[in-house]
């Protein structure tokens, strides 16, 4: 018998360079056959039955949702590399208007993984990053630019923490569940942080994982061009008016289409920037809420979260 295919499915978490590795590395490395992002046609259909249907339509649908992935896994159907599916939409609670991650997983497997069992080993990649950094980077990017929307954000989480966005960042909880679905083997954490400052390692963990060159690998993801907007510590700046363009384009997307010409000076005109960070007391908040957590998922699955302040 022949060695078994492997298929990877990358279901985020978004803001741990998630687009950089999708576009750099990921749809251009030649030892992946990678099956897209964003998702377009079959796979946005499947996506967005996995997030919004509830459990008796889910239960209805499985038999077509499997059927469909099988015509998408065609297109890899004669090559012997490694199958990547990646989007880290699976792990974002707040898409389509909120969705259980748990249940999520399951139905990822039952979607994706059950009907290739014969042919491909399912395995399962998990992005992570430090909570207090990848919260208000989150909220920035896929919420609002607001800061003052963002400390009554900060403020109402930390009253209910085992609630919405701050529940899904408990990352022990959401690996094991992954593992007891996938197999503990078949599941494999990496960091932001490796990512970020020591490439090398990640990329090597990466590659051994995937079973796909590494030299590649560090090729295409060697230049400077990354879409990763880092800043000190926790905080984001912006300025008054870039909060107002983006608060009037998130209430009428139509927007979009102004002229560039006019949209670039408003942005670029100087005044006054709002601090969009958390303080130094939320941060020990937020720190003591995921500490426990993050120690068992280092100790669990040999992670050195300690040496990037997970706990």
């Amino acid at each position: 018998m022949g060695k078994r295919r492997k298929f990877f499915i990358h279901p985020g978490y978004p803001k741990t360079a998630s687009t950089t590795l999708q576009k750099r590395l990921f749809a251009r490395h030649p030892d992946l056959c990678y099956l897209g992002k964003p998702l377009t046609g079959e796979l946005l259909d499947i996506e967005v039955a996995i997030l919004k249907l509830d459990a008796e339509q889910f239960a209805q649908a499985l038999p077509d949702l499997q059927s469909r992935f099988l015509s998408v896994m065609a297109r890899c159907a004669d090559s012997d590399r490694t199958v990547l599916l990646s989007h880290e939409g699976f792990l974002r609670p707040t898409r389509y208007q909120g969705h259980d991650i748990l249940q999520t997983a399951e139905r990822i497997r039952q979607v994706f993984c059950d009907p290739v069992r014969d042919e491909f080993d399912c395995h399962v990649l998990l992005t992570i990053r430090k909570q207090t950094d990848i919260i208000p980077s989150y909220f920035f990017d896929s919420v609002a630019r607001s800061p003052v929307r963002f400390r009554k954000f900060i403020e109402a989480s930390l009253q209910a923490p085992g609630e919405g966005y701050l529940a899904s960042l408990f990352y022990a909880d959401i690996v094991r569940h992954y593992a007891g679905l996938f197999g503990r083997d078949h599941v494999k954490v990496l960091t932001f942080e490796q990512f970020i400052t020591n490439r090398a390692a990640f990329l090597q963990a990466l590659a051994a994982c995937f079973e796909i060159d590494y030299d590649g690998c560090m090729e295409l993801t060697g230049g400077s061009a990354f879409n990763i907007k880092q800043r000190a510590g926790s905080g984001y700046r912006i300025t008054a008016n870039e909060a107002v363009l983006d608060m009037v384009n998130r209430l009428r997307p139509e927007v979009e289409q102004l002229p560039r010409l006019l949209r670039i000076p408003l942005k670029r005109i100087p005044v006054k920037h709002r601090t969009f960070s958390l303080s130094a007391a939320e941060q020990a908040a937020l720190q003591q809420l995921y500490a426990g957590s993050n120690k068992q998922l280092s100790d669990e699955f040999g992670l050195a979260l300690d040496e990037y302040g997970y706990f």
